[in-house]
């Protein structure tokens, strides 16, 4: 029962996104190149958060406990350290794309618990996209260009607002649960610990569908650049 509460929660995620695209006549185009895309939320199973998130949380949990030892003594510091790490890290994540017209959202769900379960935060991200027929790899990947334009973090949790104001996640230490927040301009400055990638950027990709519900991307992705992945990755989102 769990397990069905949290797929339904991530489709209703990715359901819930807006246009960067409202044009009519590019809608209707994009959505013709490949019907089974449109609207469905492909959604990954529980994957490990990438390396850079927990070694953020590490990180932190190591200078809040220099900071406590400064005031409070070795013994407070270690156990305050340790604390404040469990808490800022989170351990696994799901990855949910949808597909409407020439628009994309892509959405991230991060867990603190190893099994997708106690959700943190989630990062949306949106912007559009365009296909090519064109087959692109020899198993079957044809070309999709995608163009991120805006980014936003919801905490889903008190304990993932506390998560991302003890990181201070895009600058901010005003993080609140389902309070959403638009981090698009954050997200340009490498220097702050935000997205993973910057937004703006383009996307070049491969993808292909497998019996009508199983997409499959490229085997890297490839920001701000080319060329193409040269093949498909092992990586299934299923629809749901």
């Amino acid at each position: 029962m769990k397990k069905i509460l949290v797929l339904a929660t991530m489709s209703l995620l990715a359901v819930a996104c807006g246009r960067d695209d409202k044009n009519p006549f590019t809608n209707a185009k994009e959505a013709l190149q490949d019907k089974e895309l449109q609207g469905k939320n492909f959604e990954s199973e529980c994957m490990n958060v990438p390396a850079e998130a927990v070694k953020t949380g590490v990180a932190n949990g190591v200078e809040h406990a220099v900071e406590t030892t400064k005031k409070e003594g070795i013994i407070e510091g270690l156990k305050e350290g340790a604390k404040a790490a469990t808490v800022n890290s989170v351990k696994t994540q799901r990855v949910a794309f949808r597909f409407e017209g020439s628009n994309i959202t892509r959405t991230t769900v991060r867990f603190a618990n190893a099994n997708c379960d106690g959700e943190a935060y989630r990062l949306t991200e949106q912007g559009t996209f365009n296909i090519s027929k064109n087959q692109a790899t020899n198993d079957g990947g044809r070309p999709m260009d995608i163009s991120y334009k805006s980014v936003s973090v919801t905490p889903a949790s008190e304990e993932g607002a506390a998560t991302l104001n003890n990181i201070s996640l895009c600058g901010k230490a005003d993080w609140k649960k389902d309070g959403k927040q638009d981090v698009t301009a954050q997200a340009q400055d490498k220097k702050i610990n935000c997205s993973k990638d910057t937004v703006p950027r383009e996307n070049k990709n491969v993808y292909r569908i497998f019996d009508g519900k199983v997409l499959v991307l490229g085997t890297e992705t490839l920001e701000n650049g080319n060329p193409a992945p040269a093949s498909l990755s092992g990586v299934k989102y299923t629809a749901r």
